[in-house]
């Protein structure tokens, strides 16, 4: 391997090496804040600029809705009723008060039919057991005046 180092005859001194270093260093640090300056600036752009469209986004994106909601008509059915030329805010109400109505009902039917069927069974459990007690008593099967006990303590 061979190196070839060309020196001049040029002589550089203290002052000019000083010039040169500081020309280098404001150069590297104007260069770097510009760099950084660029940067942030960009940024800030951007995330302006992405709210911004998020935000008009979502403007335009309510009206549309709020658009189909109030001003288009619809022909529905709700149980088996057809209803013509109503908007979607009705038709929303509509189906939930339906619902509501229908759940209710139903909720309240189911709970009388189980209370009923309860205090039914309870009855037939109490007449079941007294028609064990009398008939254990014409067999003589229990003593003397156990049947008026368990009777009066069934009442």
């Amino acid at each position: 391997m061979k190196i070839t180092v060309d020196i001049s005859d040029d002589y550089i001194d203290d002052e000019t090496i000083e010039e040169g270093l500081r020309d280098i260093i404001i150069s590297k640090v104007t260069h770097a804040l510009s760099n950084n300056i660029s940067e942030k600036c960009i940024n800030s752009i951007n995330k302006k600029v992405k709210e911004t469209v998020i935000e008009s986004v979502f403007q335009n994106s309510n009206n549309v809705i709020n658009s189909i909601l109030n001003d288009s008509k619809f022909d529905i059915t709700i149980d088996n009723e057809e209803l013509k030329g109503i908007t979607a805010e009705k038709a929303v109400h509509l189906l939930f008060v339906k619902q509501l109505e229908r759940n209710y009902f139903s909720n309240f039917i189911t709970l009388q039919a189980d209370k009923i069927s309860k205090e039914l069974k309870e009855r037939y459990d109490s007449k079941f057991a007294m028609l064990i007690v009398e008939n254990l008593n014409k067999n003589n099967m229990l003593a003397e005046g156990v049947e008026k006990l368990i009777l009066k303590g069934d009442s």
